[in-house]
This record gives C-alpha cells, sequence and structure tokens, in this order.
C-alpha cells in the first residue's frame, strides 16, 4: 500500500466535537420566537372559544325567553 491511500482517522486522531457555531443560537432565538407566537395564538383561539360559546348560549337564552312570551 502507498502512503498516498488515506485512511479512517483512528479514535484518537477524530476531531473533538465542535463548539456550536455562531448560527445555533440564532436559530434557537427563532424558534423561541415561533414557540411564543404559537402560544399566543393558541391562547388566542382558546378564549375566542370561550367567548363564541358564552355568546352562544345567550343567544340560546333570549331565544328561549321570546318564545315563553309567545
Amino acid at each position: 500500500m502507498s502512503e498516498d491511500t488515506k485512511t479512517a482517522p483512528t479514535p484518537a486522531e477524530e476531531p473533538k466535537a465542535k463548539k456550536p457555531s455562531p448560527k445555533k443560537p440564532n436559530e434557537k432565538e427563532k424558534l423561541k420566537a415561533e414557540l411564543e407566537q404559537t402560544k399566543d395564538l393558541l391562547l388566542r383561539t382558546a378564549a375566542e372559544y370561550d367567548n363564541f360559546k358564552r355568546r352562544s348560549e345567550k343567544e340560546k337564552q333570549i331565544g328561549r325567553a321570546s318564545c315563553r312570551e309567545r
């Protein structure tokens, strides 16, 4: 075998774990922002649904009351 032929590095020769690149924190911040937006949307949707249920119940009661008056 010639010396020009490269072999896989042994565990001792393998490079040590790289530190996270500067892009990682940026990606992390983007994910955090997206998570916050999703949480906000979920809370707003839940509140809107609760309001819808209350309005619907109130309208039912009004409808029932108007039927009783007749």
